[in-house]
């Protein structure tokens, strides 16, 4: 939340992150994001212009939000709400003194205090970890099995670049074919035409090589692996 030139989704994507979603509601901090992610050939970074109702589907296991105190107030619980169990929240960019009514905010929510580093009047790490269980659906213990089968076959299918289609047929197909975003479609296009390469959906060979077929058909150059 808040995410600037998109520097803290570049980090987490270089220490390992594989889905990361920046938000920001200047349209200029979105496109310098997108940029600086293609500059720092970024693969996994879903960038959004938009606030926090975007996003509102979806879950996490760490929740970044440098954002004002009001702001923070007003979307924490919202904030606990997209926290997978375990999860942890870091958030800055208030006063000082702010953390006293922010905290009493967060604790009722079951958001832990777990660390908070502040310099001089300015807070620029404070760490809440969620205790209480999210709304997110979980496994039956009956399905764990399953569910490592699932996970062992999972594969990856790639898109690569070519000197014959255009940027709007790649985005369009990626639409109709692998069910993106316009703006998943559009990053997908830049990494592809940059990169050289770029995995557009992961799943099984089941699912995967219906959509491949289909990228083939329309004169994409596609594989699974």
């Amino acid at each position: 939340m808040g995410c600037g030139t998109g520097i803290l989704g570049i980090l987490c994507e270089k220490i390992g992150a594989v889905s990361i979603d920046a938000l920001y509601i200047d349209q200029c901090c979105y496109e310098n994001t997108i940029e600086n992610a293609r500059l720092n050939k970024c693969m996994f970074i879903n960038t959004i212009c938009g606030d926090i109702n975007s996003i509102k589907e979806n879950n996490y296991d760490i929740i970044l939000a440098n954002i004002n105190k009001n702001i923070i107030m007003n979307d924490i619980s919202i904030y606990k709400d997209l926290l997978n169990d375990g999860g942890q929240l870091i958030i800055g960019g208030f006063y000082v003194e702010d953390i006293i009514e922010i905290n009493k905010k967060a604790k009722p929510l079951g958001l832990e205090l777990v660390s908070k580093k502040s310099k001089k009047f300015m807070h620029f790490h404070v760490l809440y970890k969620s205790l209480i269980f999210s709304s997110k659906p979980k496994i039956n213990p009956e399905d764990d099995i399953q569910q490592v089968v699932q996970t062992d076959r999972e594969h990856e299918l790639v898109l690569y670049n070519d000197d014959v289609n255009t940027f709007d047929h790649v985005i369009n197909t990626l639409v109709a074919v692998c069910d993106h975003s316009i703006m998943q479609a559009q990053q997908c296009a830049y990494i592809i035409h940059f990169s050289g390469k770029c995995v557009v959906k992961t799943g099984s060979i089941s699912v995967l090589e219906p959509q491949c077929i289909k990228l083939l058909e329309a004169g994409l150059s596609a594989e699974i692996i």
